[in-house]
C-alpha cells in the first residue's frame, strides 16, 4: 500500500491466485511475454483470472 501511495508498481508472479487478489488494484495477465488480458479492481476475482489465463 505503501509504494502504491508513492506512484510504484510490483510485479508479483504466483500462482497463488487467492493471494494475488488479495495484493492487487488491478492484475494484468501474461503470456509469452506479452500481455493477454487486464483485469480491474472491480472486476477482480480468482474466476476472473482464470477466465483470463485459459482464454
Amino acid at each position: 500500500e505503501t509504494l502504491c501511495a508513492d506512484g510504484l508498481a510490483l510485479l508479483v508472479i504466483s500462482s497463488e491466485l487467492e493471494e494475488l487478489v488479495g495484493y492487487a488494484g488491478r492484475e494484468i495477465i501474461m503470456r509469452d511475454r506479452k500481455q493477454v488480458a487486464e483485469i480491474p479492481l472491480a472486476e477482480l476475482s480468482v474466476p476472473a483470472i482464470m477466465n483470463a489465463i485459459a482464454a
